[in-house]
């Protein structure tokens, strides 16, 4: 099971953490995740949303990457974890729509937390 094999920091859920509010006003996090979730795809990322004791993050399992997510995360928080992992990604020369890319460039200097 990949949730065995990735290398990964699951780190703790920031409640306090607001989404930014810009180009994404005009969108709701319903749609921000299901453009992340058609990103995913578009880069052949496999995406799983799973029960974890931390947010989710990203991971390299072999030649393929992995974003899991916790399911337990509100939609809000599931972006916020796919712009992060989003933005280890060379993303230059893919088409994004302003507020992902705005999404990734905010998160893209966060640290994630390790568990408690």
């Amino acid at each position: 099971m990949i949730l065995q094999h990735c290398q990964v920091f699951f780190h703790t859920l920031h409640q306090d953490i607001p989404y930014p509010r810009h180009a994404t006003e005009i969108m709701t996090n319903e749609t921000l995740l299901q453009e992340f979730e058609d990103l995913a795809e578009r880069l052949s990322v496999k995406l799983k949303y799973g029960k974890l004791d931390g947010e989710g993050g990203l991971c390299r399992y072999g030649d393929n990457f992995h974003i899991i997510v916790n399911k337990k995360l509100d939609i809000s928080s599931r972006v916020v974890v796919l712009a992060r992992a989003f933005s280890n990604f060379p993303l230059d020369d893919v088409f994004l729509i302003p507020a992902i890319r705005e999404a990734i460039d905010t998160h893209q200097d966060e640290e994630p937390m390790e568990p408690d």
